[in-house]
């Protein structure tokens, strides 16, 4: 009997022997590994620094300033001592807090035509384990005069100081489609006219039935942002503010019937050299569709500012081959005369009036101050002889004691302007792309020449 438990105990020692020595190994295998990993993670952490070091040399090698200087590969370009950015080596360029210790060293090669060499960094260091390693980095660097960048975007001497966009005149809006045959075209109302994509000006009309007619007119477009202004005491809403719900809700509903709070354009301002047939302008949202529907439902019951777009085309008759017909004059807000509302409209109207506008190199002396003005939007318009857009403009309403007497300022950021601001935040150092100047103010239902009535 103590025989058997003598046995018993020393195989149970035996198996506890067994368990250790399979445990030992195992944690012998899974240190291995753990060196294994660590030793690869700081060669991925060396390889990426090696990498980041002949990138920034061939990047060097690409700044050369001068032609003859891609000849002196690697000695130019030189830093502000004289001293080469990347030179031929080998040298140190180990960084702070590395591991290993970095060599740098450039072979450019013979050229492979009168415009091409080519260029091999090699960056080399030991690892942790002492094994040497390198990684080599070949490219071809291209013989160019860097100016040929500047001249890309710079135009030439003599040049327009503006390329026009999509091939077409700089005059023509955005929203116009191109038709891909020198025309393009743009709703206008019920119809559609058409530009010629070399001058600018509309070529044609057609109507909804697709009946089209020659015609030439110059255009004029631009936005209005209407600013509803708070009132600043209940009063001035009447007993218990019924009037300025009133005004609300007739506004809410000019909106969803396509009215525009019973405003429009008035164009009886301008005037023709040779004048063809009648003026025509819009004034709309500059969206249609159920999406304008429900974005001017939200916009009016949160009171927010609203945008408007307006067109218009200004027909003429050249009185000869030499003579183009000229238009100037104001264009004015006017209050529609079948406004939903009868409650008179109280607005100030501020134009925006741009800064910062160039003639085109080669205009007549006799014309470039009046292009500049022009395109400036500034008013009244004088000896126009091409279409203008972007003639923009700010639009405050509200009750007739909260309209404001002059127009805000506008504050800069990155040459756009922006909302109006008081005067105490305006910043000198970041002068705005443009200032608003009172355009019109109209109060208390006056209707005269700076407040006229327009048609629906």
């Amino acid at each position: 009997m103590n025989g058997r438990l003598r046995r018993s105990a020393g195989f149970a020692l035996i198996e506890a022997l067994v368990a250790m020595a399979v445990v030992g190994l195992g944690t012998l295998g899974l240190g291995g590994m753990q060196m294994f990993l660590a030793r690869n993670a700081d060669l991925a952490a060396q390889r990426t620094e090696a990498a980041a070091m002949a990138e920034a040399c061939l990047e060097s090698l690409r700044s050369y300033a001068l032609p003859e200087d891609w000849a002196d590969l690697p000695a130019r370009p030189r830093a502000l001592d004289g001293s080469s950015l990347c030179p031929q080596g080998p040298v140190d360029v180990t960084p702070a807090r590395s591991s290993a210790v970095y060599q740098r060293q450039v072979v450019v090669g013979s050229p492979l035509s009168d415009n091409l060499k080519p260029v091999t960094v090699r960056v080399s260091w030991s690892d942790r384990s002492g094994e040497a390693q390198s990684m080599d980095f070949t490219t071809v660097i291209a013989k160019s005069d860097p100016a040929d960048a500047a001249r890309i975007v710079v135009p030439a001497t003599g040049a327009p100081l503006y390329r026009n966009p999509n091939d077409r005149n700089i005059a023509i809006p955005a929203l116009a489609t191109d038709r891909l045959d020198g025309t393009s075209s743009l709703a206008l109302g019920s119809s559609q006219i058409f530009f010629d994509n070399s001058s600018g000006l509309v070529s044609k009309v057609c109507n909804a039935s697709g009946s089209c007619s020659a015609l030439q007119a110059y255009y004029l477009d631009g936005y209005i942002k209407q600013i509803a202004i708070q009132p600043s005491a209940p009063g001035n809403c009447g007993l218990l503010g019924l009037n300025c719900l009133l005004s609300n809700l007739l506004g809410l509903l000019g909106n969803l019937l396509g009215s525009v709070q019973g405003l429009g354009m008035n164009y009886s301002g301008i005037t023709v050299k040779n004048p063809g047939t009648a003026i025509q302008c819009t004034f709309s949202r500059d969206s249609t569709g159920l999406v304008s529907v429900v974005t001017n439902l939200v916009t009016s019951l949160l009171g927010g500012d609203k945008y408007f777009y307006y067109k218009c085309i200004i027909p003429f008759v050249n009185p000869s081959a030499q003579e183009t017909a000229t238009w100037g004059g104001k264009m004015r807000v006017g209050v529609n005369v079948n406004a939903l509302s009868s409650t008179p409209v109280n607005y100030l109207v501020c134009r925006y009036q741009y800064t910062n506008v160039l003639a085109p190199a080669g205009l007549n002396a006799d014309y470039v101050n009046d292009y500049i003005d022009n395109k400036s939007n500034v008013q009244s318009y004088k000896n126009v002889r091409y279409s203008l857009t972007d003639q923009n403009y700010m639009l405050f309403t509200g009750q007739e004691n909260d309209i404001p007497d002059n127009c805000p300022k506008l504050k800069g950021s990155n040459g756009k302007p922006e909302y109006p601001i008081p005067e105490s935040e305006v910043n000198p150092d970041f002068p705005p792309a443009a200032t608003l100047v009172k355009h019109q103010r109209c109060t208390d239902g006056n209707v005269s020449t700076d407040c006229p009535k327009v048609s629906p």
